[in-house]
């Protein structure tokens, strides 16, 4: 009678919990359930709809559920590439990262850095995930659709002994921008990726970040030089620059950046900077003309909220007005008047704004 009840409660409760205790029977019957209570004369079973009390007599062996998580930890499986773009919306737990030496850092991270390029030039980005989704600014693609990434692999040692290799993919995709921080996500095609080794470069914590820290910036930037032909404009990728915080909180069109003295240049757009631990905490965005050591870049916590929300900043290829801005409406013509007139215009003529006569006249 005993082993018909247990073997119905088993029929009913093999499959009732994922995470639970299994208690095996001397007559080769389970049970699965949380146990309640244990003593050298009964288990107590919870079984999610009723309340199980089985004789230790009857008992063979229990495995706990905690068993049950181990063998769940060792048959871990890689991250779907949703999860990595959803990881970096988290900021690094855990202890700080270990200083690093500007050498270090580059060695490490360079190959982040890449390319973007399309018919109106060049600026720079860098991959922010193992399958290929690539940070950069807005206005390094504004208006285009086709871009290409260029990766740049280095081996071997420093001067005449380190090789480069490049390799320019055009199968790219924009996911996502907001042109109001200034920020592009774009996407690398599963198919370009075969046989290509990607260098992610990881994010830090903004909130950490203090004046005065040392900063490493690392671009694209160009550079003219004078030929035969008159003036020639030369990408010099990964250029390394290095500085410190000036400020951590510069008011710009009210977005707040980190002002830092790395200095950049035109093509520099878009790239990363990097704290001395390695870790990503602004993409270079802005810098000052005519003024020496002042350039600006979008904290990464800006970054990390774009990223959390890129459905809502998703470009579509089918709309051309998404993810744009929409065309103004045509502003209304002053309707022209038929015969000069004191304090009005001829013909054919609008009348100036009352503003402007005020600026000229001095008022």
């Amino acid at each position: 009678m005993l082993k018909r009840i247990f073997f119905t409660f088993f029929l009913l409760t093999m499959y009732s919990a994922i995470w639970a205790d299994t208690i095996y029977l001397k007559d080769k019957a389970q049970v699965e359930g949380k146990i309640l209570k244990e003593d050298e004369k009964v288990v107590v079973v919870d079984l999610g709809y009723d309340v199980l009390v089985i004789p230790r007599s009857e008992v063979l062996e229990i495995k706990r559920e905690k068993e049950k998580e181990t063998l769940q930890e060792v048959e871990k499986t890689e991250p779907l590439p949703a999860d990595l773009l959803l990881a970096l919306t988290n900021k690094p737990a855990g202890p700080a990262e270990p200083e690093k030496s500007v050498k270090e850092l580059v060695d490490l991270y360079e190959n982040s850095v890449v390319v973007i390029s399309n018919a109106k030039g060049w600026g720079t980005g860098f991959i922010i995930t193992s399958d290929g989704y690539c940070l950069t600014n807005h206005h390094v693609i504004a208006g285009e659709r086709k871009n290409a990434i260029t990766i740049f692999t280095k081996s071997g040692v420093g001067g005449r002994g380190e090789s480069v290799e490049r390799k320019r993919i055009e199968e790219v995709e924009i996911v996502a921008f907001n042109r109001y921080f200034d920020l592009a996500l774009l996407k690398i095609k599963d198919e370009a990726l075969e046989g290509v080794e990607l260098t992610v470069a990881p994010f830090g914590d903004e909130d950490k970040l203090k004046t005065g820290d040392q900063v490493v910036a690392i671009g694209n930037p160009g550079a003219f030089t004078l030929e035969k032909e008159g003036f020639k404009r030369l990408l010099w990728h990964h250029t390394v620059s290095e500085g410190i915080v000036s400020s951590k909180a510069r008011n710009i069109r009210g977005i707040l950046y980190i002002q830092t003295t790395a200095a950049v240049n035109p093509g520099n757009s878009g790239g990363p900077l990097f704290n001395i631990y390695g870790q990503v905490v602004g993409v270079v965005t802005l810098k000052s003309y005519f003024q020496e050591n002042i350039a600006f870049a979008v904290p990464v916590n800006y970054v990390r909220d774009f990223i959390k929300n890129r459905a809502a900043f998703a470009f579509g290829k089918d709309n051309p007005n998404l993810g744009y801005r929409y065309l103004a409406p045509p502003k209304r013509k002053q309707a022209e008047k038929p015969s000069e007139e004191p304090g009005q215009t001829g013909p054919g003529k609008q009348e100036e704004p009352a503003e402007e006569r005020r600026e000229e006249g001095g008022k």
